[in-house]
């Protein structure tokens, strides 16, 4: 399932909130907070296949796919959905660090509900991702690129970005992760819901 969400006045938010942030804000500190809120609303998505049952997980884990050298790791920001954006920012920050420096523990890689991976620092447009095993989805983040969008007979530009959820049908069917993407996708399109 792929949508495009306009990043617009997310854009703008990230840079004045970074002006004054304790920590500087990832586009995937964002991404990782409207995905756990957006699981907490639709809880099935964060189901695991056990046996002939559909289980779901005390808290919402949520991993973040970080390139080492040699390949990809995907360690877990714990209780995502009772974390805020700064929290998040700290915690993912950590998880990179410790990504980079080949530290990171089993416990570090345990709970996730999804993934989201992000290649848009590559200039990938949007791309197929594959649901990690255990996992219900997987969330494919394209580059943030400024398009041209009709509007009311003219044309303005817009920072637009894909977002493609790849998800494992055994546990979620199409429509219920589609209204999972949309609400997701306006989650990042009003800054106001990260405080």
């Amino acid at each position: 399932l792929t949508v495009k969400a306009d990043m617009t006045k997310l854009v703008d938010y990230r840079t004045e909130r970074n002006k004054t942030a304790e920590v500087k804000i990832a586009y995937n500190d964002f991404l990782v907070k409207a995905v756990a809120t957006g699981l907490e609303n639709f809880p099935l998505m964060t189901g695991q296949l056990k046996d002939d049952n559909i289980q779901l997980p005390e808290s919402v884990g949520v991993g973040l796919a970080i390139s080492v050298p040699g390949g990809l790791v995907a360690p877990i920001v714990k209780d995502a959905h009772k974390k805020n954006i700064i929290e998040i920012a700290k915690y993912t920050q950590g998880l990179i660090e410790k990504a980079r420096n080949n530290k990171l523990s089993p416990d570090d890689m345990d709970g996730g509900c999804i993934t989201v991976s992000s290649l848009g620092t590559f200039g990938i447009d949007s791309f197929i991702p594959i649901v990690v095993p255990g996992q219900c989805s997987i969330m494919g983040i394209g580059q943030i690129a400024d398009t041209c969008v009709p509007n009311g007979g003219n044309v303005v530009i817009r920072k637009l970005m894909a977002m493609t959820l790849s998800v494992d049908h055994k546990v979620a069917n199409g429509a219920y992760a589609a209204q999972f993407l949309d609400y997701v996708r306006k989650i990042l399109e009003d800054p106001t819901n990260f405080g």
